[in-house]
């Protein structure tokens, strides 16, 4: 027996594992409200984790995430620009140009970010939530996607490592309740509710059959 201690127990000396845990972000889960504003949505979420205000004077948040991210004629009539935000790259300079643009109007933080096409590993997931910043993915819950450009924009705010599967908790921002006719993917893929507009699902399940494709994270 290499390094022989005299037969005593060292189990102390041994590195343990990291304790199972569910780890959630109090990140509010908020619908949108056109079709295509999922983008707007979870931006809003983000922002609202963050305190960053909202740009629109009738108290409409999503409809000044989507001005200061159009400009123009949307400040006057945010649904004159009902539009998909086109790739999370675009994603990306709304988190980072929202406070920018919010500045000019009122004290605001302005939040920085990073961009992946492709999904966070487990650990980078973990690392992200533990350090209290939520992950914005583009998924593709339809077997139909372009490369690098997502369907659908949604909020990871949490993990779950108290079962054998990695899990994730994800704010979606479609209000799948309120469209019965439209098939929910994370009861499908035997995802659980968790509260309204949020959702545990497998890691697994979320990377391959939801195709998380894009990603930003490091927003702080």
């Amino acid at each position: 027996m290499v390094g022989c201690s005299g037969g005593g127990d060292d189990s102390s000396s041994s590195p343990s594992a990291p304790a199972a845990k569910v780890q959630v972000l109090p990140v509010q889960p908020i619908a949108q409200q056109t079709e295509v504003w999922c983008w707007a949505a979870s931006a809003e979420m983000i922002f609202r984790y963050y305190g960053l205000p909202s740009l629109n004077l009738a108290g409409n948040y999503q409809c000044g995430v989507v001005a200061a991210s159009f400009g123009g004629a949307c400040y006057q009539d945010c649904f004159a620009c009902v539009t998909p935000i086109g790739g999370m790259s675009q994603m990306q300079y709304v988190i980072n140009n929202y406070g920018v643009v919010a500045n000019n109007f009122l004290p605001s933080r302005i939040l920085s970010s990073r961009l992946l096409f492709g999904p966070l590993s487990p650990a980078a997931v973990i690392t992200e939530i533990d350090a209290g910043r939520p992950i914005l993915a583009g998924i593709s819950p339809s077997s139909f996607s372009y490369p690098n450009i997502s369907q659908h924009v949604v909020v990871i705010v949490g993990y779950d490592t108290t079962t054998p599967e990695f899990r994730l908790i994800v704010n979606d921002p479609f209000p799948y309740a309120a469209f019965p006719s439209q098939p929910n993917p994370y009861l499908f893929l035997n995802g659980v509710p968790t509260r309204p507009g949020q959702f545990s699902i497998s890691y697994n399940a979320f990377v391959g059959a939801m195709q998380w494709g894009n990603t930003t994270y490091s927003i702080q």
